[in-house]
This record gives structure tokens, C-alpha cells and sequence, in this order.
């Protein structure tokens, strides 16, 4: 039987994957709603596939892969989140996800990318974030944004919500100064005057 860990900051979005797989034969042996728990859980409870959001409160889901390929955990990681797959899908590919499924899709199709992970493959929709463009091609603000790391383009998400420095830094377990400096580089890479701005940005593409 496949054991699978839920991380998922949603407590409805938790109930449903657990009614879901349960429904499925599969054993959902824990669930949490951070990234911080899902490392320690991960490590206690041998999971086989990982469904993780990437909105998660401190660890991010990419943290969470990044902390996970360090440690040498062999736990497969299905991404299943809310956020833009123009955005995100080539990013999970680079960090090293096995799949990405998005939340704005049947959740049945969480399971067809279980089994396939379960059978060594990877399972990614195909998107155009995925496609490369030649060097004289303007680049739009999806393409300023694939430019992003990704944690430029959590603290870009942190302050489109109108969240302060200081919570920022405190979710993200960074200083005010680093957070600081994250929005003078991202008002520099994405050509805008503001945060008004930025949002504007986060608004039209996430």
C-alpha cells in the first residue's frame, strides 16, 4: 500500500484528500498545514509520495522539496496548489517535484499522478512557462517573472497581500533588512516604481 503524507495549509482541502484516498486504497499516514512539520513528519513517518502546496506558512513547499533532496529523503513529492501552473510548473520541475496537479482542476486527477509517480514517471501538464524564447523576443511580465527565484516570488506574494515587513520576515524566518532588500530587487527585475505596482503584477498573473 502506498503511504502518503497531505501538506496543505487548508483544513477543507486536507479533509478532501484524505476522503479521496482513503476512497482509493491509499494510507494517508499524516497531514499538516506547515512546511516545518512536514520535514519532522517526513522524516518519522517514511511517507512514499508527499502532496504538498507551495503556500505554505514559514517553510514554503519549495523550502520543503529543497530541505527534503538535501537530507537524502526519498519520499516523492506531488505539487497540488492553487497558484498559476504558467507561473510555478517549471519552477517545481527545477526543484526537484515528481508531479504537479492544480487545485483548479478535477481532484481526481491527483490519483492518475500518484500512480504514475507510483511507476517511476513524472507528471507535469504542459504549459508555456515550459518553452524557451530566442533572445531577441520582448519579454512580457510572465517571462520577468520566470526570472524570479523562488523566494523573490514568495516575499512578491507576501507583499501583494499588503503584509508588512516585519511579518514577513517573521513568516519567513529572515530579517527586515533581507526582506527590504527582497523589494528593491523585485521593483528593480519587474520595472516597478512600487509595491502598488508589484501587486498590480501578482494581480494580472498569479
Amino acid at each position: 500500500m502506498c503511504n502518503i503524507l497531505i501538506v496543505d495549509a487548508q483544513p477543507i482541502i486536507r479533509l478532501a484528500l484524505n476522503i479521496l484516498l482513503e476512497k482509493e486504497k491509499y494510507r494517508v499516514v499524516g497531514e499538516t498545514n506547515n512546511g516545518i512539520n512536514a520535514l519532522e513528519l517526513t522524516r518519522k513517518l517514511h511517507p512514499d509520495i508527499i502532496v504538498l502546496d507551495i503556500d505554505l506558512p514559514g517553510l514554503d513547499g519549495f523550502e520543503v522539496i529543497k530541505r527534503l533532496k538535501d537530507s537524502n529523503l526519498d519520499a516523492k513529492v506531488i505539487v497540488l496548489t492553487g497558484l498559476n501552473p504558467d507561473i510555478y510548473i517549471a519552477r517545481c520541475i527545477r526543484v526537484g517535484a515528481n508531479g504537479f496537479v492544480s487545485k483548479n482542476n478535477d481532484l481526481n486527477k491527483l490519483i492518475g499522478a500518484i500512480k504514475a509517480v507510483q511507476m517511476g514517471f513524472s507528471c507535469f501538464p504542459t504549459t508555456d512557462s515550459l518553452h524557451f524564447h530566442s533572445p531577441g523576443t520582448k519579454l512580457r511580465e510572465q517571462e520577468l517573472l520566470t526570472l524570479l527565484s523562488n523566494r523573490e516570488v514568495t516575499v512578491l506574494r507576501y507583499l501583494a497581500r499588503g503584509v508588512s515587513n516585519k511579518e514577513i520576515a517573521r513568516d519567513l524566518l529572515i530579517s527586515n533588512k533581507t526582506v527590504s532588500t527582497y523589494k528593491m530587487r523585485l521593483m528593480q527585475k519587474l520595472n516597478a516604481k512600487n509595491v502598488i505596482e508589484l501587486s498590480g503584477i501578482v494581480a494580472r498573473n498569479f
